[in-house]
């Protein structure tokens, strides 16, 4: 990473299992600058964090308002049939 001088290594997708669901980041450099490093990282992970959140959230809204209008459609037609 150029602004904190430090090297930074992601563990790739392909290492997660059932048995290890994390994936490891490791830094090298110097301790000020790694320590620069994780400032920055974590606050990336926070905001990447906080979007899948706002993200899940839009979904299960999106969902449920699908949901209410499939039952309200549903409703209606029965009563439509009964009608007739």
């Amino acid at each position: 990473m150029d602004e904190t001088d430090t090297k930074i290594a992601v563990s790739s997708i392909s290492e997660i299992s059932n048995f290890n669901m994390e994936r490891i980041i490791t830094l090298k450099g110097e301790i000020d600058n790694m320590s620069k490093a994780e400032a920055e990282i974590s606050s990336k992970l926070r905001a990447a964090y906080e979007a899948d959140v706002q993200a899940m959230a839009v979904s299960v809204l999106y969902s449920r308002i699908v949901a209410m209008l499939l039952i309200l459609h549903l409703i209606e037609s029965h009563e439509n049939s009964q009608m007739c």
